[in-house]
């Protein structure tokens, strides 16, 4: 079971500066079917940072996910105007990664890195997130339906945490 938790975040502003590369969903048949729905292909992306050894300064963020292993860490960027309409996210990647083949035991977190401003928004499921503040972490499991956006002015960060159930 997804437990929400709070991670505090004991670091300024270093994710800001860390290079990040864009990127687009992988689903193309998913990302056909928004753009037939009229969403702009331009809109649907994400830009990220891939995290292949955790940094010092968030060296801590682990602890806080006793109840997973595998974890694998990714920051997300998205700038004003970006998001990804309702979807399921694939985990190709981090599957084939840690040669995971029952999809089902996988987790995803995000860790909202700031504050919310008006604009930013995430829905799981039924629940609408907003308004939220730096430091909560909310989960999903592998098949959740989800929307992130960001129709604010100002970046959105988050840090991705992606991780095997026990």
């Amino acid at each position: 079971m997804i437990k929400n938790r709070v991670v505090p975040i004991r670091w300024s502003t270093e994710h800001r500066d860390l290079p990040y590369i864009k990127d687009y969903f992988k689903d193309s048949e998913q990302e056909s079917n928004w753009i037939k729905l009229g969403h702009q292909p331009k809109a649907l992306c994400v830009e990220l940072h891939v995290i292949k050894d955790v940094y010092p300064w968030m060296n801590y963020v682990p602890q806080y996910f006793p109840d997973l292993e595998n974890l694998s860490f990714c920051i997300n960027r998205f700038p004003p105007g970006t998001y990804f309409p309702m979807h399921i996210d694939r985990y190709g990647y981090y599957s084939k990664a840690n040669d995971i083949q029952d999809l089902s035991s996988i987790a995803r977190y995000v860790l909202f890195l700031e504050d919310s401003i008006p604009g930013h928004i995430l829905q799981i499921g039924d629940t609408v997130y907003h308004n939220w503040p730096a430091g909560l972490c909310v989960g999903w499991e592998y098949s959740t339906l989800h929307i992130v956006a960001n129709l604010g002015m100002q970046d959105r960060y988050t840090l991705q945490i992606t991780g095997t159930q026990k």
